[in-house]
């Protein structure tokens, strides 16, 4: 029996080192240091400009009255001419979302105390104008129906994401071009890209200037509405390894 037990470990031993049924054990891989990989890293910058395609105004009525009842009811009557000739230029419900109302009491303070005064409601929708041609006159229409106030236009994209996207793509351009010249220039080319990573996005964002309600004159003139251009601007950093 000691005899047989020791032939088993000898065979133990001969499996372990070369390998069972005749089969060489497989050379250690050599491991690649990554620091020893010749890289370079560079910066991509885009600016896209496009012509805004639609257009938002915030409208707000406000009326005044000795009791909350009164002030509702004048605001209502109000909103509902502004509303009605917005419906008559063809603007389309679902282009007109409330976005505040408010029906208050103000007071005066005298000698330490409130001194209880008329009562402010204040109804505000926010209008989407599709068609960029008709946004002053549509302006003008409703300061003439009785809105008290209008703010805006905020001129903007239907689909902002794609001028960040091509920003993005032209930006990765940038620093792909930028690399390559780099890279020649050192008498080396590129490999692979190794990582981009996006650096941030900034946009010039459009005036909000605000126009108060005012009685109309003979010599009045539509309210001119400059559309100038939306832009987006993308950063990137790209790694590449070199060869």
């Amino acid at each position: 029996m000691r005899t047989i037990c020791l032939a088993l470990i000898a065979m133990g031993s001969i499996c372990g080192s070369a390998g069972c049924n005749g089969m060489a054990a497989a050379p250690a891989q050599r491991s690649i240091d990554p620091a020893a990989v010749a890289t370079i890293t560079i910066a991509g910058e885009s600016t896209v400009r496009r012509s805004p395609d639609v257009a938002f105004v915030v409208v707000t009525v406000q009326t005044t009255a000795q009791s909350s009842k009164d002030a509702r009811q004048k605001n209502a009557v109000t909103m509902t001419v502004v509303r009605k000739r917005l419906e008559e230029s063809h603007i389309p419900a679902d282009a007109i979302r409330t976005v505040m109302y408010d029906l208050r009491r103000e007071f005066d303070y005298a000698k330490g105390r409130q001194v209880p005064r008329q009562f402010v409601a204040q109804n505000t929708i926010e209008v989407r104008i599709d068609d960029l041609d008709r946004v002053g006159d549509l302006i003008d229409a409703m300061v003439a129906s009785g809105a008290s106030s209008v703010d805006g236009p905020n001129l903007a994209l239907k689909d902002p994401a794609s001028l960040q996207r091509e920003a993005l793509k032209q930006a990765t351009e940038d620093a792909r071009a930028k690399a390559e010249t780099v890279a020649a220039g050192a008498g080396r080319s590129i490999d692979r890209v190794l990582r981009i990573e996006e650096r941030g996005d900034t946009g010039e964002m459009p005036s909000f200037p605000r126009i108060a309600a005012a009685a109309p004159t003979p010599t009045a003139v539509d309210t001119p509405i400059a559309r100038g251009q939306i832009s987006a601007t993308a950063r990137v950093t790209l790694t590449a390894s070199l060869k």
